[in-house]
């Protein structure tokens, strides 16, 4: 066992099995949030066990405004379930598409900022940035890129869960440890995400993603707050976590 200790509340104890599982040493924790954390460390399974992820290319100074048959993306121009129109492209005497690192880029994947967005209002907290890639766009390396190699678990649910506000309060409090900034989305720490014990073949989450993208390009609003409800309430039932613990993390972004 291990004893955590946290100014604000009593000390809590946590099973070392935990820490040697998730490679974290806790801290910031009071027993309600560990409560939280074993309930979606109870899978054993990691989003680094179902996929590949590797940043993108180191070619920043190499970006041209000519246009080519060769787009490249930033992490800015990702946002939530789209991702921005680009006038940066690169030229064809860089793209060896026979070069393994070309080839990763160019698979359907999952896109996220490298960089993660510190947020310090109601209270501190981070959000964790990430849309559907089903073209195989290149991109710079301010952009993480994610490959799953289980075709039990699709592209939609996934980019919904990093989207979804369980998994930012959890790494932001299980995987940055509440850092402030120059916190980075490597495979390291991106890989650490817990995945619930029954999220194999969830079209749900398809149909979910696809009727998010189409109201975020016909920029309507109401209907994108409204499907993001649908699955941050769906994500938190594959934990099987309760309405007092769901409060708890809501108020961390209300």
């Amino acid at each position: 066992m291990i004893l955590i200790w946290n100014r604000y509340t009593r000390s809590s104890v946590v099973d070392k099995n935990y820490v040697d599982l998730t490679d974290t040493l806790l801290v910031h924790a009071n027993d309600a949030d560990l409560d939280i954390f074993k309930k979606l460390n109870g899978s054993n399974l990691f989003l680094r066990d179902i996929s590949q992820i590797r940043r993108g290319l180191p070619f920043q100074n190499k970006v041209t405004k000519t246009k080519t048959k060769y787009p490249v993306y930033r992490g800015k121009d990702i946002s939530r379930y789209a991702l921005r129109e680009t006038s940066e492209y690169l030229s064809a005497e860089l793209i060896d598409i026979e070069n393994e690192k070309i080839k990763f880029l160019m698979q359907s994947k999952i896109l996220s900022q490298n960089i993660v967005a510190h947020v310090e209002n109601p209270r501190p907290h981070i959000i964790i940035t990430s849309t559907l890639d089903k073209k195989g766009v290149l991109n710079l390396d301010t952009v993480e890129n994610t490959v799953l190699t289980d075709n039990d678990y699709s592209l939609e649910f996934v980019t919904c869960l990093l989207n979804s506000k369980l998994i930012s309060w959890y790494a932001y409090r299980y995987i940055f440890a509440k850092a402030i900034r120059t916190m980075h989305l490597d495979d390291y720490y991106l890989g650490k995400i817990p995945l619930p014990k029954n999220a194999k073949k969830l079209d749900e989450f398809k149909t979910l993603y696809n009727e998010l993208e189409k109201a975020q390009k016909q920029q309507d609003t109401f209907k994108v707050e409204m499907k993001e409800y649908e699955i941050n309430s769906l994500i938190y039932a594959l934990y099987d976590l309760n309405k007092t613990e769901i409060y708890s993390i809501e108020s961390d972004f209300i």
